[in-house]
């Protein structure tokens, strides 16, 4: 699926430290399938890369939505909002 496809480009992406690119395509990806965990969960990944932590926990909250047993998924929420309030203080 088309999906998919964009999902993983989007971790090639990542793994090269394009996460532009990354986030372009993980944000492709959920476009076509937004209860697409995997999806949100890249696109969540690159945005803590590119430092833009608050849309990043955005991501991750929707790929909990769609997903709400991932250990991954809400770990990371949680490191994500850590730093959020530590920058608040």
């Amino acid at each position: 699926a088309a999906y998919d496809v964009y999902t993983n480009r989007a971790a090639a992406h990542a793994a090269l430290k394009m996460f532009e690119e990354g986030l372009a395509d993980a944000e492709e990806a959920v476009r076509l399938k937004p209860d697409w965990a995997k999806g949100h969960w890249r696109a969540g990944t690159c945005l803590v890369c590119l430092g833009r932590n608050k849309e990043a926990a955005v991501a991750f909250e929707r790929g909990l939505e769609s997903s709400p047993d991932s250990e991954q998924m809400r770990s990371e929420l949680e490191r994500v909002r850590s730093v959020l309030r530590a920058h608040h203080l």
